[in-house]
């Protein structure tokens, strides 16, 4: 519920004692959509907010409309990624996180839609506990927020969060949590900008590592947005597959001593799922580098470094092999 202020002044007091709060959100050739988004934003019940949009080279509206939503309301700030930054919303995440003043960090994506409510409810959350973060449940919804598909997951907490969240047995998205900028500061978090995939996923493992609890709220507050146009919708390209393939790798190669037996079988499915892609592909060297890659840290065996050389042989030759990559 919003509050109800007698005068202008008053209004603002009360925002100076309210932390702000910096939303960053990349975009890039979607211009309607973020308008949607943007105007969600707009629409929440804690106004002491700012929303950092970073343009990455759209050819479309984005530009005009930014342009006229800083017009009309000064909380919304429109930068264009810096040339010398690679292209891709990761890079532009972090370009927005440079640029942000809150100590509190929304990340979040030019498609999907906020709650009225988010923000109040998960300042408040982070007011009263002193936890690095708190995180809300997502509503996945088809092309119009009326037509509901169902939660994005059921579950975003455990009593083993970090394992859980690598079986992903838990999961959130970019947009859900809301997190301390001193925490994000102190640990050095920033997304990899040479991940074309799975960069949310190698992020939040991250974050998970340096925390011992943190906030949830059941309450969907995140309308995530499916359709025809969206990243993960599109093609599964060799360097999707290859971004997958790293960050599992570099889960399983940097916290092997905390991982489950359970945690390290669901990796090496999973990458060895991603190698057979690879070759179905014809990316025969950049499968060959990553199975010698898990021969040297020891996450197979000698005879299951044979038999997925073999594997990429038989692709080469006759085209197909896959049992021999993820038996």
């Amino acid at each position: 519920m919003a509050m109800v202020f007698e005068s202008v002044s008053e209004k603002m007091e009360h925002l100076m004692e309210q932390p702000l709060v910096s939303i960053i959100i990349p975009t890039y050739n979607r211009a309607q959509l973020l308008l949607e988004t943007l105007r969600s934003i707009s629409e929440q019940t804690f106004g002491n907010w700012e929303c950092i949009v970073v343009d990455d080279g759209s050819s479309d509206d984005t530009e005009m409309l930014l342009k006229r939503m800083v017009s009309e309301d000064n909380r919304f700030r429109y930068y264009e990624r810096p040339a010398a930054l690679p292209k891709g919303a990761n890079a532009c995440r972090n370009y927005g996180f440079e640029q942000a003043n809150g100590t509190l960090i929304n990340w979040f994506d030019s498609d999907d839609l906020m709650h009225p409510e988010k923000l109040q409810r998960q300042v408040a959350a982070l007011q009263q506990q002193q936890v690095p973060f708190t995180v809300c449940q997502t509503l996945v919804f088809q092309d119009t927020p009326e037509n509901i598909l169902g939660l994005r997951k059921d579950a975003i907490a455990s009593e083993d969060f970090f394992n859980d969240f690598i079986q992903n047995k838990i999961k959130w998205l970019t947009q859900a949590p809301l997190l301390r900028r001193d925490f994000v500061d102190a640990e050095n978090l920033r997304f990899d900008p040479s991940l074309a995939r799975s960069q949310e996923r190698d992020f939040f493992v991250r974050v998970l590592s340096k925390v011992s609890e943190y906030h949830t709220d059941d309450t969907p507050l995140v309308y995530f947005r499916k359709h025809s146009d969206s990243i993960s919708n599109g093609p599964a390209t060799i360097e999707k597959i290859h971004a997958t393939f790293r960050v599992n790798f570099n889960i399983l190669q940097t916290y092997r001593s905390r991982l489950t037996e359970a945690s390290m079988l669901y990796l090496k499915i999973h990458m060895k799922r991603d190698l057979a892609q690879l070759l179905h592909n014809k990316a025969w060297e950049i499968a060959l580098s990553e199975i010698n890659a898990m021969r040297d840290e020891k996450m197979i065996t000698t005879a299951e470094y044979t038999k997925m050389r073999l594997g990429i042989l038989s692709f080469k030759v006759f085209g197909k092999g896959t049992v021999f990559i993820t038996s």
